[in-house]
């Protein structure tokens, strides 16, 4: 351990300094999470006042950076059966949520919280009116769990959710603080530099933030797993070119694609793809493909003035006809329709403690 944290005059290194400086936000975090002044030190960090949390930030599904953490919140909806290879963490703000978790369909209310370990394909309903229901969504890469990455990748557990009774402060502090952090991240990329106050150099930014991020995920898996009852993973020989089909379509969805062109980029035969569609997904390949091509017009629709055509085109629809017959599928209203309800915002984000 010497020989990790110090150089050979004694003080510590690069990377020493690193590893100290991560222990140190942890034991912070941990065992001061409670008092005020730990509140006011982290109010300054994230840089924003309560009054932000009415702004709505919704990062589309299909658009996931693997090695980042990624936190939004939206109306619940239906999302088709996918995988990924990220921790996610699921509160339900307000209404009720369907998660489906392999075979198996768990109920969802306000204030339950629910810990989808990586490599599990699941999918989300919603049985009431949409309008009345909105879940936050946390995505993080395993890297930043630590020493908890043995038990993502061997266990899962038996059900995912955590009743509301039974979620501790700490979790919902959490998932406020880093949506809060993020929005902020999201306005201040947004602004045009010219301010004359001193800035950490970007590397040294990125790695403070890192090293937050890695202790909040920390803390949401130290208050959570205690809670879950957990199983050995079994997996199915065909999880993983479930895995490969899932990653595939999300980088290349907007591309002219087909079953045949998928399972050659894939080096597989047409046959075995369409049974992890139906064996892994519930569906075909061409219901999963518009799946993910509506959710990307839905998210377009909401957050640019680009036209209709415009979008769908964009998102790999070979024509109207298509786009239409798929959009009403699944939202049950005109792409128009869909732009002035305003389907996908949600009420100001606010506490839903016991």
């Amino acid at each position: 351990m010497k020989g990790l944290a110090f150089g050979a005059t004694g003080k510590p290194n690069r990377e020493g300094k690193s590893f100290l400086l991560f222990l140190f936000v942890c034991l912070f975090l941990l065992c001061l999470y409670s008092t005020h002044s730990l509140r006011k030190i982290l109010a300054r960090y994230i840089s924003l006042s309560a009054k932000s949390c009415g702004d709505v930030l919704m990062f589309p599904l299909f658009s996931k950076n693997p090695d980042s953490l990624d936190i939004y919140y939206r109306k619940s909806g239906h999302i088709s059966p996918n995988l990924h290879q990220q921790i996610e963490f699921v509160y339900i703000l307000y209404g009720t949520l369907a998660l489906g978790i392999g075979t198996e369909l768990f109920h969802l209310e306000k204030g339950d919280f629910a810990v989808i370990f990586p490599g599990q394909i699941h999918h989300t309903q919603v049985f009431d009116d949409p309008e009345n229901c909105a879940s936050m969504y946390l995505l993080a890469p395993p890297s930043l769990a630590g020493g908890f990455q043995e038990i993502l990748k061997t266990k899962v557990p038996v059900s995912p959710l955590i009743k509301a009774s039974d979620v501790h402060e700490d979790i919902r502090y959490t998932l406020h603080a880093l949506y809060r952090d993020q929005t902020a991240s999201e306005r201040l990329a947004g602004k045009a530099s010219g301010s004359a106050a001193p800035k950490l150099p970007a590397a040294g930014e990125n790695e403070l933030r890192s090293t937050v991020h890695a202790a909040f995920i920390h803390l949401l898996l130290c208050r959570a797993l205690p809670l879950l009852t957990l199983t050995d993973r079994k997996e199915s020989p065909g999880m993983d070119l479930a895995a490969r089909v899932s990653a595939y379509l999300e980088n290349h969805f907007r591309e002219n694609i087909t079953l045949s062109s998928l399972a050659r980029a894939l080096y597989v035969s047409p046959y075995s793809v369409s049974r992890i569609f139906a064996s892994a997904f519930r569906t075909n390949f061409n219901g999963y493909l518009n799946d993910i091509r509506v959710e990307y017009v839905c998210e377009m629709l909401r957050r640019t003035d680009k036209s209709v055509t415009e979008i769908y085109e964009d998102a790999g629809f070979e024509s109207q006809r298509t786009f239409n017959r798929a959009f009403r599928e699944r939202m049950r209203m005109s792409p128009r329709q869909f732009r002035e309800s305003g389907l996908f915002s949600v009420r100001p984000m606010q506490d839903t403690g016991r």
